[in-house]
């Protein structure tokens, strides 16, 4: 129950949303105009999405990032930290194809866009992929589902506000 009314609480608060929120560069006055564009900074990482929330009516997330790995790096990096491994019959493959490494502690907070792109695998229970869906859908969809917590989510961050996430399905 309380998750719904959390969920209705983030869903009103964007519906009335109406300033706009996207990646925003200062201007300069015109003494320090310069005749170039100010630099874009795009960042790309993987990370669970701790939580969601609205702050003076924008959404922000908190991004716990975490080191993803398939095929034969994902295997390399399993046999790194697998401590049984040497041992006669253990695995010296990581399962699945894919291996989760999260050692850094740090949570990163950011702003969502208004403008964000979501895509999602798994919103529906059944497997669609690259299903694009609205900021309504993907904040219900990650507020509904509870196991969401330990899914690895893939983030474009530019100029320091989030510009897309996109679920990783994980078998």
């Amino acid at each position: 129950m309380k998750k719904i009314l959390a969920a209705l609480l983030v869903i009103s608060s964007i519906l009335g949303i109406t300033a706009g929120v996207s990646a925003q560069t200062a201007t300069p006055s015109s003494s320090q105009a310069t005749s170039t564009q100010p630099a874009v900074a795009t960042e790309k990482a993987t990370a669970y999405i701790q939580s969601l929330q609205i702050r003076q009516g924008k959404l922000y997330a908190d991004f716990d990032y975490i080191e993803w790995y398939t095929g034969k790096a994902a295997d390399r990096e399993f046999l790194k930290d697998c401590k049984e491994c040497s041992e006669p019959g253990s695995p010296k493959h990581a399962p699945n194809n894919y291996y989760i490494r999260n050692v850094d502690p740090q949570i990163h907070t950011y702003m969502i866009a208004d403008t964000a792109e979501f895509i999602l695998q798994t919103r529906t229970g059944e497997i669609n992929w690259n299903e694009k869906v609205t900021r309504e859908d993907f904040v219900l969809f990650f507020l509904q589902n509870e196991n969401n917590f330990d899914s690895p989510f893939h983030i474009e961050i530019t100029n320091g506000v989030v510009t897309k996430i996109t679920e990783q399905y994980v078998p």
